[in-house]
């Protein structure tokens, strides 16, 4: 039993869920997301809007991405209906001056 997941992914599609390039990867992040009572994804802005080789579960099956950018805008409405939580955490050295 696992209270609370953090998962490092290799994309995040509104239409394809959150998906990983590695299938053994991928099959463990699903058994750790289904023992989990709350998902929560590891994704920088490379990852979003990509849907990679296999898919661990939906979208709206998170509870929340933590992020290093503020969510698109095109990406709001979606992600506002699904209820996931979206975290946008960059760091100060991070941000250019």
């Amino acid at each position: 039993r696992v209270d609370l997941a953090f998962m490092s992914v290799g994309g995040v599609s509104l239409v394809d869920g959150i998906t990983d390039y590695d299938a053994n990867e991928a099959s463990m992040s699903q058994l750790f997301a289904r023992c989990a009572q709350r998902v929560v994804v590891l994704a920088d802005h490379s990852k979003l809007g990509v849907t990679t080789f296999a898919r661990i579960m939906p979208f709206d099956g998170i509870e929340a991405i933590i992020c290093d950018v503020e969510c698109p805008d095109e990406w709001k409405d979606a992600v506002d209906q699904s209820g996931v939580q979206w975290i946008a955490a960059a760091s100060e050295y991070m941000k250019e001056e």
